[in-house]
Order: structure tokens, then sequence, then C-alpha cells
């Protein structure tokens, strides 16, 4: 979206600058669901850490040091014991870290956001935001969404969570002609999870729920394999 003009993307969009009507959104809305990243269910650490056992590798070498203690090994067996506790404490670590980032995302994208509908200005939920709604962004504002900006005034964006830089990024409504630009060099985009530090804009947005860079991520941490232990790989 970033390469093309802003009165193509309002036509492919099929949108306008006065906003989508009510009865449009409501379609919308019900044919690609609310902007929301679904919250799963997840085990906390003690949990987490008792499951580790559960491997394969781990029975095993608890078998190990049962039997050392039978043949009066007890040098071996508490140290293969000591092993697996700090290999399932690691195993567990990791695991909890991984769901707590993902939560982390998951509330980066629930605020209230200003809108254009039917011609008006309104504030609604950001679950209830659909691709081609017009949005008006000012200072501290949460953004929920992938969007094109249509208008600019010296606006300026934290995106630290999606790309690590600590840099605010001054957005324009420019077209960047160039069609393989990275998320760090689109800077007539605004994206889910990042927040307005200055200025204001108008946007209309792109990509809403698992469709934005956000969306993505939080994707690929939720289907991502079990991440082996120190213990395993060996």
């Amino acid at each position: 979206m970033y390469n093309i003009e802003n009165s193509e993307i309002l036509k492919k969009l099929k949108t306008k600058l006065t906003g989508l009507t009510d009865e449009e959104a409501k379609k919308r809305l019900e044919k690609y669901g609310k902007n929301i990243l679904p919250k799963k269910k997840r085990d906390n650490i003690i949990v987490i850490f008792f499951n580790e056992f559960k491997n394969p590798i781990i029975l095993l070498l608890l078998f190990t040091v049962i039997a050392s203690f039978v043949a009066k090994e007890f040098v071996d067996g508490f140290a293969i014991l000591l092993i697996i506790l700090i290999d399932c404490f690691i195993g567990a670590y990791q695991e909890n870290k991984a769901n707590n980032t993902v939560d982390a995302i998951e509330k980066l994208v629930k605020v209230k956001t200003n809108i254009i509908r039917n011609g008006k200005k309104i504030k609604i939920d950001s679950e209830d935001i659909v691709v081609g709604d017009i949005v008006l962004l000012e200072s501290g504002d949460k953004i929920s969404f992938d969007a094109r900006v249509i208008e600019s005034f010296n606006l300026t964006i934290d995106e630290s969570v999606l790309t690590g830089e600590s840099i605010n990024v001054f957005k324009s409504s420019e077209v960047i002609d160039n069609p393989n630009v990275a998320i760090t060099e689109q800077n007539n985009m605004v994206f889910a999870g990042t927040n307005v530090v200055s200025g204001r804009g108008k946007v209309v947005v792109c990509a809403t729920s698992f469709q934005t860079e956000l969306g993505k991520l939080w994707e690929s941490m939720n289907d991502v394999t079990d991440e082996l232990t120190p213990l395993t790989i060996r």
C-alpha cells in the first residue's frame, strides 16, 4: 500500500474521506471479523515446569537416577538429578517467557479510536475497526491496525515494539516508489502496536487483526514449535 497514490488506495479499499457508512462497516465486520488477537489459555510456570518431565529423555534420565540410587551410586544419581532439574527449569523459563511476550502483544491492540463514519467523527472500540475506515490520529494515541497515511501534520510514531529502534519515525503521505521497502522505511504507513508521539494525521485502515504486521508476529509466536532445552539438544 505504501507505493500507491492516496486516491488509488481509497478506490482499492472501496472507501472515501468521509468514511464508511454504518451499514458497510457492519458488513465488513461480519465478513472479516473483529480487530482482535484472541487470547489463549496458558499454563502457569509451575504447570509448565512439571510438563517438562513428560519429555522421553527426561523420563529415561529419571530411570537412570533411580538405578543409580539402587546401585548406591549416590554421587552419580544426585548429579544426574541436578542436571534434570536445571534443564527443566530452563525449559519452563523459556516457554513462560514466550507466553508472556504473546500476552503483551495481545494487549497492544485494545484501545479507543477516533474515526470518521457517515461523515462524522466518532470514537469506537478498536476491535470494531474495519479495513477502509478513516482514522484520526493525535498525540498519545495507540494504533491497533496497519494503515496508510493520507494527511500528516508533524506526525511522529514510536515503532520500537516492531523494529526495536528507539528513534521516533516521522510520517508523511508521500508515495514511496520502491516496491521492496522494509517496514522501517515505510514512512507513509503506521502499524498496529505502535504509538503516536506527536502531531496528528488522517489514515485509511489497510489491515486489521491477523493481517497486520503485529498479528503476523503474534501468529508466528503461537505457531512456533516448542523450543528444545539444552539437555534435549545434547
